[in-house]
């Protein structure tokens, strides 16, 4: 959360908290469960933008098969017209 300097060198406000941005340190050091604490973190976000990347990558698959087969259902019909056309003009 806060205020950042993109790649353009032009500073942004964002209000979503960066897991991997380190935190400030405590003047006692930190301890285990600190760092527990913040690997944790960093697993679970980790591992729900992998699942999100995985739920787009299968809807684009399945929707990519649904598009093949009614590209294959449309040109059967269109052979099936031609080969009634070609019988009827053979009469």
């Amino acid at each position: 959360m806060g205020i950042f300097k993109d790649v353009d060198g032009i500073f942004k406000h964002t209000d979503v908290e960066n897991v991997y941005a380190p935190p400030p340190t405590p003047e006692v050091g930190y301890t285990m469960e600190f760092l527990y604490s913040k690997l944790h973190k960093m697993d679970i976000c980790h591992s729900s933008e992998l699942s999100a990347i995985r739920d787009d990558f299968n809807f684009l698959k399945q929707q990519n098969r649904h598009q093949n087969e009614d590209e294959e259902k449309e040109e059967e019909e269109r052979n099936e017209e031609n080969e009634e056309m070609d019988e009827r003009e053979k009469l």
